[in-house]
This record gives structure tokens, C-alpha cells and sequence, in this order.
């Protein structure tokens, strides 16, 4: 399939993004996009190598892989929960009992979008799309709101017209266009968070 789709020079590489092995494993060129979609959103606290799930694969392993391969422009996959979070590095890293997957999620897709600032990344919101993942991590919210959620391409537009078009600067993007990262006012982080965030990935990754 991806030859017939994209050439005879395409190669398939599976890489689970929450184990450090299988990025390490990585061995490709310099690309011309990389986008960190990886994604899961957990009912059930699990853990990967002496990390909560969700941040080694929405956080630690994308952070990892950033540094392993180099793309002319990579973005990063955010969600709409994430803006209602405000940055706090010790509940994303050690998230608080009774673990709760979906603020879990919220709080690694905050973070992920001061990583993409600080490292010169783009970063975007999808929308809400009819997934697979809003089905099962999502459920209630997904038999609310089916009959008006985006299609997956409908989500993925912005993402491919980033790769394809590579827009000067480097900001938070919502259909096609730069979104406010803070529409909520008190989510703003606290002075030295963000640099807490990145020394934390630093010395787990």
C-alpha cells in the first residue's frame, strides 16, 4: 500500500513512541516533516518503563524522537482539552489518584504545546473528530456530540497544510490560521514551569 500510495522509495517504520528501545531504534534520514499524533487516552492508570502512559507517549517519547531525528518542520498534535488545562508539571508526570484518563490527557497536551514553542515547533488543534480514539475514551461524550463531530480529514487539514506549505514562524494553529494558546485566561503557566517541564524531559529521556 504505501508503495502503490507514495512511491517507490517509501519504507514503513513502526515505532512505539513510549518505549525508549523502539525510538532509539529509529534510523532515518533527514525528513521533511515529522507530526507526533500518537496518541491514547486511558480508562486505567498503566504504566511504560517506569512512566505513566500517557505522558511517556504523549510527552517523554515524542520529546525523545524530536531530538533523534531531524525534520525541517515538525508539529505537534494538541487537543482543545488540553487549553482548559493550566501547566503543572508534577500532576502530568505523577498523575493524582483516582486516576482520571481524560485530565491526564488534557494536562500531557498542554505540555505538549510549550514543548512545541520552545523548541521552534508548530503545534495544532485537529478539532473534535469522529475517531476511534473519542469512541473509546470518549464515549458519552462521543454519543453527545457524533451527529457534529469533524471527519478525521476534516481534523487532519491543518496538519497536512503545514507539512505542505511550511508557514513562516512558529505558532498554535487552528484551521489553517494562528489560535490563541491561552483562551482561558488562568491557564497561563506559572513563572518557571515551562522550564521545569523541559529540565524533567531532559533527565527522563
Amino acid at each position: 500500500m504505501a508503495r502503490a500510495t507514495v512511491g517507490p522509495d517509501a519504507r514503513v517504520v513502526l515505532v512505539d513512541v513510549a518505549v525508549r528501545a523502539s525510538v532509539d531504534g529509529v534510523d532515518l534520514p533527514e525528513l521533511d516533516v515529522l507530526v507526533h499524533n500518537a496518541g491514547a487516552l486511558d480508562t486505567r492508570r498503566a504504566e511504560v518503563e517506569g512512566l505513566e502512559r500517557t505522558v511517556a507517549t504523549h510527552l517523554v517519547g515524542p520529546w525523545r524522537l524530536s531530538r533523534r531525528v531531524r525534520a525541517a518542520t515538525t508539529v505537534w498534535v494538541s487537543s482543545g482539552g488540553g487549553l482548559t488545562q493550566r501547566l503543572d508539571v508534577e500532576r502530568t508526570f505523577h498523575p493524582p489518584e483516582p486516576f482520571d484518563g481524560v485530565n491526564a490527557y488534557a494536562r500531557a497536551k498542554r505540555a505538549q504545546l510549550a514543548v512545541a514553542r520552545r523548541l521552534g515547533h508548530h503545534a495544532m488543534h485537529p478539532g473534535w473528530a469522529d475517531t476511534p480514539g473519542v469512541v473509546s475514551g470518549l464515549p458519552a461524550f462521543h454519543r453527545l456530540t457524533r451527529s457534529i463531530l469533524r471527519t478525521p480529514a476534516q481534523g487532519a487539514d491543518t496538519i497536512v497544510w503545514l507539512a505542505a506549505t511550511r508557514p513562516a514562524g512558529r505558532d498554535f494553529w487552528f484551521d489553517r490560521a494562528p489560535a490563541e494558546e491561552f483562551p482561558i485566561p488562568w491557564t497561563r503557566p506559572p513563572e518557571g514551569a515551562e522550564e521545569q517541564l523541559l529540565a524533567r524531559l531532559e533527565a527522563v529521556a
